[in-house]
């Protein structure tokens, strides 16, 4: 967009924020949060999975997710108001609220479900022979890998964010698509071993 407006006054960040408004950008921001309400939502499902029999467990990341999501559509009726972006007064502290609650769920979501992997290794290592307690310590890095990875990246965007700097610009995208490669990661190997527990089980 700034491309064909590079001879705006004041250069790109202030026509970024002139733009922030606009129906694309509205329809970006919007397609961001619904890509985080699903990342989150699909971890907490699999996380509700695993703790099928103490659900008490997620009873504070099923509210933070419920909070999270009021407060995204908040934020997206504020930036989408006139002259409304990401950067001003009231969007700002929403906008920091939801960051880090969204941050906060997936690495609250992400070590449930490292401490129930860690227990069923434990177990079966009681049960079983120690080879086939490998897959179980091979998931459990992958989560904690991927977890540091999103950690750092949401983070770093937190805190420029919360100073105002220009450079959160840079991570907003990215932390985006760290969110869905990090879930991506985390998803496929439990879903393996779910299988892998389903075909034990079937006769």
């Amino acid at each position: 967009m700034f491309v064909e407006d590079c001879n705006y006054p004041s250069g790109p960040m202030e026509y970024s924020l002139a733009m922030y408004s606009s129906a694309i950008c509205i329809i970006a921001n919007v397609s961001y949060t619904l890509e985080n309400w699903m990342v989150d939502g699909l971890l907490l499902w699999h996380c509700s999975i695993i703790y099928s029999e103490r659900r008490w467990v997620i009873v504070l990341p099923i509210i933070m997710y419920i909070a999270s999501i009021a407060v995204s559509i908040i934020l997206l009726y504020q930036n989408s108001l006139p002259n409304g972006n990401l950067w001003g007064r009231l969007s700002f502290n929403f906008g920091l609220f939801y960051f880090t609650i969204s941050a906060s769920i997936n690495v609250i979501l992400t070590i449930l479900i490292f401490a129930r992997i860690f227990v069923f290794r434990y177990h079966a290592r009681k049960a079983l022979e120690k080879a086939h307690t490998v897959p179980y310590m091979s998931v459990a890095a992958l989560l904690i890998e991927s977890c540091v990875l999103y950690a750092i990246f949401s983070i770093l965007f937190i805190v420029l964010y919360g100073v105002q700097s220009d450079l959160s610009n840079t991570f907003l995208p990215i932390l985006s698509q760290v969110h869905v490669c990090v879930i991506c990661l985390d998803i496929a190997p439990l879903l393996t071993i779910s299988l892998g527990v389903w075909d034990l089980r079937s006769p």
